[in-house]
């Protein structure tokens, strides 16, 4: 992440969210919202034969996984408002749309939290598209020198209210203690029967062996969002529960293709990455 740009992989993840793919595409005119060059190219993926094929020719793992991934976590969005939360906080929110698509958050406050460069960029693509939530607050974050603490206080969420914590592509990218911190924080927010839905890498990280993965840490150092988080599947329910979150779901893709539709064999290349969902059960 460099500090006065946008997130790349933000985007990209929000592009592989709008091009087609084996679900309904979830952010279909995420192109005319971003404008420019960038807008014009997703339009055209987005909108043509000739486009259509190319995406799915050269992006079609990371499309078909970011489409599971999604439609996994919007379950995990409506079963919570259904369970009576009515507080969301959305860590790392890059491009993330739910709080102006899902008709399930109409009754809740959403708090988008992330990095001032790439949520100003968010903020001017959505001038003039109406949220579906109650109301969304935008808070400004860098997670490695900002009080996240801090930040939510002044922004008005309420830590006697349940919450339900999305995070979403982001704790790969962060360091053991800017990770172990977060969660930290995210504990002492959280009113008894809280939930989190959290994405996080196992270390395979790419099949291939050791050749394949020093080829992806090299390309996410390229782009200044380093692989620095992952995690074996015991070590992340030993790290929730430290912070008073039992773990209730941990799964992949295989498992979201089979409840959702798509093909978990076409997104095979990214079965490391996984979803754990956990209650708070002490506040």
């Amino acid at each position: 992440m460099r500090d006065s740009q946008p997130s790349l992989t933000a985007l990209l993840v929000a592009a592989a969210r709008a091009l087609p793919g084996p679900l309904p595409a979830f952010d279909p005119d995420l192109g005319s919202q971003l404008g420019g060059a960038t807008g014009s190219v997703l339009n055209l993926l987005a909108t043509t034969k000739a486009g259509k094929l190319l995406a799915r020719s050269a992006g079609f793992a990371l499309i078909e996984h970011i489409h599971l991934r999604t439609a996994a976590i919007d379950r995990a969005v409506q079963a919570a408002v259904a369970a009576g939360v009515r507080q969301v906080v959305v860590l790392g929110a890059g491009y993330d749309r739910r709080a102006w698509r899902l008709q399930a958050l109409q009754a809740c406050r959403v708090f988008e939290v992330d990095h001032p460069a790439t949520q100003q960029a968010k903020q001017r693509s959505l001038d003039t598209v109406s949220a579906q939530a109650l109301q969304v607050e935008f808070v400004p974050v860098d997670f490695a020198v900002d009080n996240l603490d801090e930040r939510l206080t002044a922004h008005g969420h309420d830590c006697a209210t349940p919450t339900l914590w999305l995070w979403e592509g982001v704790t790969m990218y962060l360091p053991p203690a800017a990770l172990a911190a977060t969660l930290t924080t995210v504990a002492r927010r959280s009113a008894l029967h809280s939930q989190l839905a959290l994405t996080y890498m196992t270390p395979q990280v790419l099949p291939g062996g050791r050749i394949a993965r020093s080829i992806a840490h090299r390309a996410f150092v390229a782009v200044g969002e380093p692989l620095l988080g992952a995690m074996g599947r015991q070590q992340m329910q030993h790290l929730l529960q430290s912070h008073g979150f039992a773990q209730q779901s941990d799964t992949n893709n295989e498992q979201w293709a089979s409840e959702h539709g798509g093909s978990a064999l076409k997104a095979l290349i990214f079965r490391c990455e996984r979803l754990t969902i956990a209650q708070r059960f002490a506040a």
